[in-house]
């Protein structure tokens, strides 16, 4: 089912890539994020969430949807709506469960995306979730689901009673920390530009604290 709430604003985020979200009712109010991706192929959306009919508009005008990804199951929000609207293929990780409908494709990480996206396994929030990296003109964007959320300034891994493995989230945010990430964009609350590595590792530090 697709949230009620409808965005009406696309916010750039760097060259090639817009963001957009709602404040969503039916999760406490906790805000939702969504991205499109401006590659050589057209646009790729991921983790869609409603658009207004002029905010589709102003989206569409961007270039052609080649595709939709989805980083969890969770989050399939408008694909299967956008996928009639743009006739484009819906691609989720290999194992989602609890689909509206069926998806295009499955991915596994290290898989072929379109637009040159690559995937990585993050388990944790889903044993499904993966991670999607796109090479920007800023330097790699990393698109993370329900790994992280943020609010304000910090970064937070969602109540451990809404994941299948906290354990696994706790690894993920890890071996993410080890990679070269410019650009963090979390499926709740707004990306994070730059100093990526140390506000990862400042996560799991606080968090060791709080379960110490």
């Amino acid at each position: 089912m697709e949230p009620a709430e409808h965005a009406d604003r696309l916010r750039p985020v760097v060259p090639g890539l817009v963001r957009w979200g709602v404040a969503q009712r039916r999760i406490g109010g906790a805000r939702g994020e969504s991205y499109a991706i401006l590659s050589g192929e057209g646009q790729i959306l991921v983790d869609p969430l409603p658009l207004t009919p002029a905010a589709l508009e102003r989206l569409a005008a961007r270039g052609p949807v080649r595709a939709i990804v989805l980083t969890i199951q969770s989050h399939q929000r408008s694909a299967w709506r956008y996928r009639r609207r743009f006739q484009a293929p819906v691609y989720a990780p290999s194992g989602s469960q609890g689909l509206d409908e069926r998806p295009d494709h499955a991915y596994r990480a290290g898989g072929g995306l379109p637009g040159g996206l690559r995937a990585m396994a993050l388990p944790g929030p889903a044993f499904s979730e993966h991670g999607i990296l796109w090479r920007s003109p800023a330097g790699t964007v990393a698109f993370v689901g329900d790994l992280v959320t943020r609010a304000g300034r910090e970064l937070s891994f969602v109540p451990d009673r809404y994941m299948d493995s906290p354990g696994k989230a706790r690894a993920s945010v890890r071996e993410l920390a080890r990679r070269r990430i410019d650009v963090l964009c979390p499926g709740h609350g707004a990306p994070l530009l730059g100093a990526v590595k140390a506000r990862l590792e400042r996560l799991l530090a606080a968090d060791a604290r709080g379960h110490g």
